[in-house]
């Protein structure tokens, strides 16, 4: 599978800034970057840190130009949830650091020979049996939680799961 082009340019100067991309994914991954070089300061009305007054935003070290170019067509991370169990909220915590940092790849290896945390609906007895816990499985609506978050939309998720075929 073809990954997406995400070529941006940003260029910042100290009165104003521009983001070229050739791609949707290219202006995400850009405006990222944006947002990592912004710095703010909060200025409080008294000591004690109550009401704050004023926020002031800026960019150190103008003028910038970052030509962002991938050096690899995929930048993964591999989570083994078959032997260490994550849950949801973890999971997207985690798909969220997988934005910020520009990864592409999530590589999720959800069961294994030690454990079967994954909701089978042609063998529910595996799941009952297999997993680790009954309070550590992935039914297969959290499967379809995580994908149809708004960050899973530029990823690609890819499995490490056995295919298993009723007999008939």
């Amino acid at each position: 599978r073809q990954m997406c082009i995400r070529d941006s340019t940003l260029s910042i100067n100290q009165i104003q800034f521009s983001l070229i991309a050739q791609t949707y994914v290219g202006l995400v991954r850009g405006l990222e970057t944006f947002s990592q070089i912004v710095y703010y300061n909060v200025t409080y009305a008294s000591q004690n840190r109550g009401a704050a007054r004023s926020y002031q935003y800026f960019i150190p070290q103008t003028p910038i130009m970052i030509e962002d170019n991938p050096q690899y067509p995929f930048r993964s991370l591999t989570l083994d949830t078959a032997r260490h169990y994550i849950n949801l909220d973890g999971l997207k915590r985690t798909i969220d650091g997988l934005m910020y940092s520009k990864l592409n790849v999530l590589q999720w290896h959800i069961m294994d020979d030690d454990s079967f945390p994954l909701e089978s609906l042609i063998y529910p007895d595996l799941t009952s049996n297999g997993a680790f816990s009954q309070d550590e499985i992935y039914t297969q609506q959290d499967l379809s939680l995580i994908h149809i978050s708004e960050p899973t939309r530029l990823l690609s998720i890819s499995y490490a799961v056995f295919c298993l075929k009723k007999k008939k």
